[in-house]
């Protein structure tokens, strides 16, 4: 059976300042979708978004550095957001005696429900990201980086090199590929579960070494 376990803490309560600054983050993320469905990404411009969310040019700029950080949710450091890269940081914040698959499912899992939290925003990322090429080579060289640093942080675990030995970034590249799996299940399915029941289910498959569940 598959050891779910895995080491927790309780969530920190979110105070009055963070709901606002989330609340304001969210509004610019749907803003500058629904500006992107109605006129076309390259005819939205921060001032744009900004004007439709009710709120300062400067204040956009407070949260993200361009509008195709907006688009993806991608909100500077220190304005209340979760970066893509904070999957790193968990991982490494988790104890050494923690398996690297393990640690990585744990990461992941956490990151996923945070970034996924509504179904519908996620969709319109999507659908974004399939009808502009150049937001999805962007995607993907964030991606890519991510992937470069959660390969560092696997091989400073294991003691190994991250560029000699094919673990550190096998078990990463295996982490990703199931992640985006379990994103595309989740987008596609009518299920009320979470997106990161899908997740769990991903990994559920890396650890059992790709055997079918029986």
């Amino acid at each position: 059976m598959t050891d779910r376990t895995s080491p927790a803490a309780d969530p920190p309560v979110e105070g009055l300042r963070a709901r606002k600054k989330r609340a304001t983050r969210e509004l610019l993320e749907r803003v500058t979708l629904r500006l992107a469905v109605e006129h076309g990404f390259d005819h939205v411009t921060a001032e744009g978004i900004a004007e439709a969310a009710e709120v300062s040019t400067r204040t956009f700029f407070n949260y993200f550095a361009s509008k195709e950080d907006a688009a993806f949710g991608h909100a500077k450091a220190g304005s209340g957001a979760d970066e893509p890269e904070r999957v790193v940081e968990l991982v490494r914040d988790q104890p050494p005696e923690v398996p690297p698959l393990r640690a990585l499912r744990v990461a992941v899992t956490a990151f996923v429900g945070e970034l996924t939290a509504d179904k519908e925003l996620s969709r319109l990322r999507c659908d974004l990201v399939r009808t502009h090429p150049r937001l999805g080579m962007r995607l993907m060289d964030r991606v890519v980086e991510q992937e470069r640093l959660l390969t560092s942080v696997v091989a400073e675990r294991t003691g190994l090199d991250p560029t000699g030995d094919a673990y550190p970034s096998v078990v990463v590249a295996a982490s990703t590929a199931a992640a985006r799996s379990a994103m595309v299940r989740w987008m596609a399915s009518d299920s009320a579960a979470q997106p990161v029941t899908f997740v769990e289910e991903a990994f559920d498959v890396l650890e059992r070494g790709f055997v079918p569940a029986t």
